[in-house]
């Protein structure tokens, strides 16, 4: 088969532990580039957390974001898709998440943007890796009131992900919000998380809108990932791979495994298999 395109994830897949690109992984998306093929992100991010790769990728200019919520033309700088909450459900979901207080650090993505809040957003460490504090602190608006955000913007609310300090908070969590599960499509990507879209929108979704703009068959087109809400646009892809630290469900249903986003999987991706 011969692929025309590959769609990375970006945490745990393209970016390093410590949220970098490795040099190899440049140089990997630069060869597929000369060789006329396409790169794209397919990210649960936002554009507005993308922006920092964005910059040292100029052969990227398609990315699905957002958890497929959003299609976005880097170069154009323009949305090409957007699969938002109905307003009603944006200010539930919102309301009784934020209830969690401490218990949790929260995303909330509008359009492009994503928002946080403090003080929860200036302490990441309490709920993820450290090496996320920089995204929480320079590529998100801090927003002391999220249920105010969601307020001022009606019908662009496309995401909202709460990251715990424990399961058992994400799981009182996950309680309050069962009766929402027929409007909601909820994965996870980041330890003890919730991340939801609407129903139904998820990265298959992304790489779907993906193909009706480009022309490009799912079939020939690869998606690399290694966590839960990865699994859609992998069963969606021509051909799905696996970084070596992916999670045992993704690896089941991978056609190979790559080695970890440590030693530059994601270039042996695109030199084993696109290339």
């Amino acid at each position: 088969m011969g692929y025309r395109a590959i769609a990375f994830d970006m945490d745990g897949t393209l970016l390093t532990p410590d949220k970098k690109i490795s040099a190899e992984c440049m140089a990997a998306i630069g060869e597929a580039k000369a060789a006329g093929k396409m790169v794209l992100l397919c990210s649960g991010r936002s554009p507005s957390e993308l922006r920092e790769y964005l910059e040292i990728l100029p052969e990227v200019r398609w990315l699905c974001t957002t958890a497929g919520a959003l299609l976005y033309d880097a170069r154009e700088k323009k949305i090409l898709e957007m699969h938002p909450f109905d307003q009603e459900t944006a200010e539930e979901l919102v309301d009784l998440l934020l209830l969690s207080e401490e218990a949790a650090v929260s995303i909330l993505i509008a359009g492009t943007q994503a928002y946080t809040a403090p003080p929860q957003c200036d302490h990441v460490d309490w709920y993820l890796d450290a090496a996320f504090q920089p995204l929480f602190s320079n590529d998100m608006l801090h927003e002391p009131d999220l249920r105010k955000t969601v307020r001022e913007h009606p019908g662009q609310i496309l995401k909202y992900g709460s990251y715990f300090r424990s399961r058992a908070e994400k799981e009182e969590a996950a309680k309050r919000i069962r009766h929402l599960e027929d409007r909601l499509e909820i994965t996870r990507s980041l330890g003890e998380d919730i991340e939801c879209t609407l129903k139904g929108i998820n990265k298959g979704t992304g790489l779907r809108d993906f193909s009706a703009h480009t022309g490009i068959p799912l079939s020939e087109i690869i998606m690399v990932g290694d966590s839960d809400n990865d699994v859609a646009a992998l069963k969606t892809a021509g051909l799905a791979l696996a970084m070596g630290n992916a999670t045992q469900e993704v690896k089941e249903i991978a056609g190979a495994v790559l080695p970890d986003n440590a030693h530059d999987g994601a270039a042996w991706a695109v030199r084993k298999y696109l290339l």
